[in-house]
């Protein structure tokens, strides 16, 4: 990597945030795929076993995303960037970083005990994590079309992507509003623990797409320097 501008990041911060947002979208991934396997049935032995499965990889992931975290702030106190920017590159990375911790958090409280939920409560949870991936896999592309080395960045590819992350978030809130009116159709035949439960980790994932839109709005500011 070039080391014109930047200190340590060479000419632009996008290739390591870039590298952050690939770790946190494998993390969004591995999420989702946790909330179809609850779908299919965590209440017998082989399903409950992959979702443990997926939820330790979640973490797994989760963890990688800490250390690349770690390493863009460390190497942020020995940059040449301005106070302005130093400060919204941090924000960024916090925004991007949150998101693999509320898969986490989502992962864990899925996996902490068998389920056995109604179809439409199990299909909107998942339609929901969906959603909320998605988010993340336009928050990748906007952050992979600014990446720079010696290549200018696509900004005019990103712009458009920073603006389909906020119709995502968009749709992530209402497919959240949706699994909700779901959830509680059915709460008869749910006991009061799942759906408070439910309603954690439907907050947890929906925020997915809040943390996506916040990043997105710092990327955009950063562009535009």
């Amino acid at each position: 990597m070039a080391r014109t501008i930047g200190g340590p990041f060479g000419r632009s911060a996008f290739g390591p945030v870039h590298e952050l947002a690939l770790k946190v979208l494998a993390c969004a991934r591995r999420a989702n795929e946790l909330t179809a396997a609850v779908a299919e049935g965590s209440s017998i032995e082989g399903g409950r076993a992959r979702v443990r499965e997926l939820a330790l990889d979640v973490s797994r992931l989760e963890g990688e995303a800490d250390a690349i975290k770690g390493e863009i702030r460390r190497s942020l106190s020995r940059s040449l960037f301005s106070s302005v920017e130093r400060g919204d590159l941090l924000l960024l990375v916090k925004s991007v970083d949150n998101i693999a911790d509320d898969c986490e958090r989502a992962a864990k409280l899925l996996a902490v005990r068998p389920w056995s939920l109604p179809a439409p409560v199990t299909g909107g949870l998942a339609r929901l994590a969906g959603e909320a991936t998605r988010a993340g896999e336009l928050l990748a592309g906007a952050t992979g079309a600014l990446r720079r080395d010696d290549a200018e960045p696509d900004a005019e590819s990103a712009g458009g992507r920073l603006e389909a992350i906020s119709r995502q978030d968009d749709a992530v809130r209402e497919s959240s509003a949706r699994f909700l009116d779901v959830l509680f159709a059915h709460e008869a035949s749910l006991s009061p623990v799942d759906v408070v439960l439910l309603m954690q980790v439907g907050e947890w994932i929906r925020r997915v797409g809040s943390q996506s839109e916040n990043a997105a709005d710092v990327l955009s500011r950063l562009a535009g320097r």
